[in-house]
């Protein structure tokens, strides 16, 4: 039997069982070795400490509620058959808690008895574990003060300062018994999960279950003392669990030994499952037989791996309440069983624990889905039309029924229908916070049930005033913070409710109708913003976000200053900013985290507290700046207001930083009148990268989060509107291909099967698609890699079919082609590859027939032009945008059949600023384009008719950040812009109402 050892110090239990580290350690030092070595000040745990015998690890828990200590040291001493390891703590500063790894020669030594000074404190207050598994040569030891994060009664803080001993390990001499054996997911009872599955978002879930991982860190070690030490004493709160606890609180996950409170019994846990390790869950599929028949026992025969969550993707605070994960399933199929189980290994290739309980679809029906939407800004005042559209609803595994709509949330259900879409106008007579609900009804009498709140304003009414009193503001974790509302007034009411979202989740942690108060802990350091909102008796709404740092104790927090020089003006307005008066009282302030928007996101990072930034929003806006010392440790962010007259209206996309290297715009069309703009953009690079996309509303904000269209894209992509929704085509790099893909809904969530256009051997990579419609068939123009562009159109309306490809010229290699199919004669034009006098030629191939059956030969419309280049169609003319180092222009094709051009047209010629990417379109019947001037700015120029004979001046759509991937299209017979930022990594749509 393989043997470890386990010592719970506070009652001295003796329990025998199974465990293993995945060390491996030989002879340790050499003779000449000195005795004693010391590790200097390292506040983050992990230090290693060798003497001639063993390595000892410092873990990180050591330092616990601000404990703190400049060195350890470990020595060691010859006794009668034994060495004895003496490890000392120097410079302590109210250490509050230790924990050690420690690795011997198990070939050398044995382990043997631990001796326990109680240098924390008293024994009364401390709890202690003794952990070896002789066979590894391994041993860890913790030591804790119960309570660590509060003082004592009488008001004194816990904790040990200065010198001291915290324990001594008998080495015996003689080789240890006992084999090693490798670390193994759990496979107790204790273990199995319940499985569920969220109809709505289509996902399995289910929580983290592993007896003894406290910490919830995915293995069972010494460190799993801390959480017992924290929440000491408490009970397990009451919930719907079948035995009526609430199993997903930190309360039950530590509670192992499952009596409903949280204290020394529980120590026991940790050492029966010692190095229990979970480091992944695989999912299962199969039938009920196909369960397994024990904890550890294998799958049956026709179970199969649906997949592999690893242990990191795991959901929720750690430190607050039980771990979850999920997996987005899609609709649930009849008569199949799922499973999840633990695994040791991160790709699921170890050993499995206990199986949780299984899911049998067949037991499931999947309620209707409910989509629609209603207006997203408030009305000014009474009398209000509002108009909702019910559209895309459906039933995943049936029909829905019935359609019910209460404009005012009164229960009273005013309208019914069957079928959907359905537009519903709604005169609210009366200023109010409006809740309107949509009810669907399916076959299986299953409902759904959503929401839309409508605010119509009360002219007479002066609104709430919220009063947001949060204290502390900083301090270090866990950090207990009051959040008080109550100050708050309403002039010519009363206030009806108080809401608190502390972690500003979307997820409220308050809603009251009274007072307006909240205690909240924040265990974890990092920077947090709290958002709050009171809503008076007339529906009328005041928020305010307050931001809070918490920190490790190991180090002040440094204290950011923000100044602009200009903080008014129209657009576009270049501000310059200055946080030279940051400071940090123990340290040095190292980098400034720059947030020009005030929407919590990163901007730009520097290390020089100076930068610039051109606003081309309108509006008022908060520029902040987070100043960052040299242990890391943010500052409270510091604020100015910026109010910024005209000009474009910028919303972001994506703040995350997605690499977008390419984007394109289009608007989607719901049922109804609404127009929506999607907007696409790769978002892993340009090789082998994945395709997003994301929905705005109809005032081109608020854009929802990011759908995956398909992840396997070359970086070469074209999309338009097909029938209202998206269509697209790519150039698929691993699988080689060029294929078309169509939307099944508005927001671009599904997406019909891949269509293949071309899937020839030497189809790799191409340089260039192009996505247009040819009398009113998809058509495409794409460049294989080294061979001259190709052209297809489709066969059908809705691109299914293909026709065979038309070659534009076999003795010419070109690269970046650019299709105009809304004219007479589809036109393509083409880069030059490699011209001989190593400058680029841009080509005009025009089509002998209105289908692109054959294409003549090209114009050449000059060299030098094709640096950056784009095209539109407008009126019965082809054009062309061309750039040439820091001069843009126009060229426009002399017939409707592109056989001859005009001389091109100067654009724009801004002084010794290089221009970059360019991006044409046609807007309200003009020629216009969109351009990137380096660094940092996107501008936009239209023609002041359709001729494109003369251009306006151009201005400025952005600043402050460099751009790219930019595309320009019409939205709602106006300009609009998508792009990405090479700064911050994100995507954002712009417009010009």
């Amino acid at each position: 039997m393989h043997r470890f050892n386990v010592r719970i110090m506070k009652n001295s239990l003796r329990l025998l069982g199974l465990g293993l580290l995945l060390l491996s350690l030989g002879a340790c030092g050499g003779k000449g070795a000195p005795e004693s070595f010391s590790n200097p000040a390292g506040l983050t745990g992990g230090q290693r400490i060798t003497s001639e015998r063993v390595v000892l690890t410092v873990l990180p828990d050591s330092y616990i509620a601000g404990g703190k200590a400049a060195a350890f040291e470990v020595s060691e001493r010859q006794g009668q058959g034994e060495i004895l390891v003496d490890v000392q703590v120097r410079g302590a500063d109210r250490l509050k808690a230790f924990f050690f790894h420690l690795e011997f020669d198990p070939a050398r030594y044995s382990v043997g008895r631990l001796d326990n000074p109680w240098l924390l404190g008293p024994e009364s207050e401390c709890l202690a574990l003794f952990l070896s598994d002789p066979g590894a040569g391994v041993v860890e030891f913790g030591e804790l003060l119960m309570l660590p994060q509060e003082a004592r009664a009488d008001g004194t803080e816990k904790g040990f300062s200065g010198d001291g001993l915290l324990c001594t390990l008998h080495l015996k001499t003689g080789p240890a018994t006992g084999g090693r054996k490798p670390s193994a997911a759990p496979d107790s009872d204790g273990a199995a999960s319940t499985l569920a599955y969220d109809s709505e978002a289509q996902t399995l879930e289910w929580q983290h279950f592993s007896p003894g991982d406290y910490n919830q860190d995915g293995q069972v070690a010494v460190s799993d003392l801390t959480p017992i030490g924290i929440h000491f004493n408490k009970d397990v709160p009451a919930g719907s669990d079948p035995d009526g606890r609430d199993a997903a609180s930190i309360e039950d996950v530590v509670d192992g030994s499952n009596d409903g409170k949280v204290n020394v019994s529980d120590l026991t846990a940790i050492g029966l499952n010692f190095q229990d390790r979970v480091s992944s869950y695989n999912i299962y599929q199969g039938a009920l037989a196909d369960l397994p028949a024990s904890n550890s026992g294998a799958n049956g025969a026709g179970a199969q791996k649906l997949a592999t969550i690893p242990f990191n993707q795991n959901s929720g605070n750690a430190g607050t309440a039980r771990i979850g994960f999920s997996h987005v399933l899609g609709p649930l199929p009849g008569n199949t069983v799922y499973w999840v189980r633990p695994n040791d290994s991160a790709d699921g290739s170890g050993a499995d624990g206990t199986a949780s309980s299984p899911l049998d679809s067949s037991l499931f029906n999947q309620p209707p889905k409910a989509q629609w939407t209603g207006p997203f800004i408030p009305f000014d005042q009474p009398p209000a039309e509002a108009v909702f559209i019910v559209a895309n609803c459906f039933d995943p595994d049936g029909s829905i029924v019935l359609f019910e709509f209460d404009a005012e949330g009164d229960g009273i259900f005013e309208q019914t229908f069957t079928e959907n879409p359905v537009q519903i106008n709604h005169n609210y007579e009366q200023p109010g916070l409006w809740i309107a609900t949509l009810r669907v009804t399916d076959d299986d009498d299953a409902q759904t049930t959503t929401s839309w709140d409508t605010e119509v304003r009360d002219p007479t009414n002066q609104g709430p005033s919220l009063d947001m009193q949060v204290s502390p503001l900083e301090g270090p974790a866990p950090l207990a913070v009051h959040i008080d509302l109550s100050g708050s007034s309403d002039p010519d009411g009363s206030i009806v409710k108080y809401e608190i979202d502390a972690r500003w989740d979307g997820e409220y942690e308050l809603i009251t109708t009274e007072g307006g108060v909240l205690d909240y802990v924040f265990f974890d350091a990092g920077s947090y913003y709290i958002y709050c909102r009171v809503t008076d008796n007339l529906g009328s709404r005041a928020t305010d976000i307050k931001q809070v740092v918490v920190t490790d104790d190991s180090n002040l927090a440094p204290v950011a200053d923000l100044q602009a020089d200009v903080t008014s003006g129209d657009f576009p307005l270049e501000v310059s900013f200055d946080a030279s008066a940051s400071f940090d009282t123990d340290g040095t302030v190292e980098t400034y985290i720059w947030d020009f928007f005030g929407d919590g996101s990163e901007d730009l990072k520097t290390a020089e507290p100076f930068t610039s930034f051109t606003y081309s929003t309108e509006g008022l806006i908060t520029a902040r700046v987070t100043a960052v010392d040299n242990d890391q440790i943010p500052s409270v962010a510091d604020s100015v207001e910026i109010q910024v007259n005209g000009g474009w209206k910028v919303s972001p996309v994506k703040n995350a930083a997605y690499l977008g290297t390419a984007t394109r715009i289009v608007p989607v069309v719901d049922e109804g009148p609404t127009v929506k703009p999607l907007v696409v953009w790769l978002g892993t690079g340009n090789q082998g990268g994945d395709l997003y996309c994301s929905l705005g509303d109809e005032n081109g904000a608020n854009f929802s989060s990011a759908s995956t269209i398909v992840g396997d894209c070359s970086g070469e992509f074209d999309l338009l509107t097909l029938g209202g929704f998206a269509a697209l085509a790519y150039d698929a790099s691993g699988i080689n291909g060029l294929y078309f893909m169509r939307a099944e809904d508005v927001g671009g969530t599904q997406w019909a099967a891949p269509v293949a256009i071309d899937t020839s051997d030497f189809f790799v990579a191409g340089f260039g698609v192009s996505l247009d419609f040819v009398d009113g068939f998809p058509a495409v123009a794409y460049n294989p890699i080294n061979s001259a562009t190709l052209y297809r159109r489709a066969t059908d309306a809705l691109g299914d079919t293909w026709a065979d490809a038309t070659l534009m010229q076999l003795d010419q290699s070109t690269i970046h082609p650019h299709l105009i199919g809304d004219l007479a004669r589809p036109v393509v034009v083409s880069q030059e590859f490699n011209s001989l006098d190593g400058l680029d030629s841009l080509l005009a191939y025009p089509a002998n027939d209105a289908l692109g059956g054959s294409f003549n030969s090209p114009t050449d419309l000059g060299h030098n032009l094709g640096l950056h280049f784009s095209t539109t169609g407008a009126g019965d003319r082809a054009f062309v945008a061309h750039s040439n180092f820091n001069l843009l222009y126009s060229s426009r094709s002399a017939d409707a059949d592109a056989t001859a051009w005009e001389q091109p047209v100067l654009v724009a010629s801004p002084p010794e600023v290089a221009i970059g990417e360019i991006s044409m379109s046609t807007i309200a019947g003009k020629p216009a384009v969109a351009f990137e001037l380096n660094p940092g700015q996107l501008w936009y120029c239209e023609a002041t008719d359709s001729s494109g004979a003369q251009w306006q001046e151009p201005a400025c759509a952005w600043g402050g950040a460099p751009v790219l991937g930019i595309h320009l299209a019409a939205w709602n017979n106006r300009p609009a812009i998508s792009f990405a930022t090479g700064s911050s990594g994100g995507i954002y749509f712009a417009f010009l109402p």
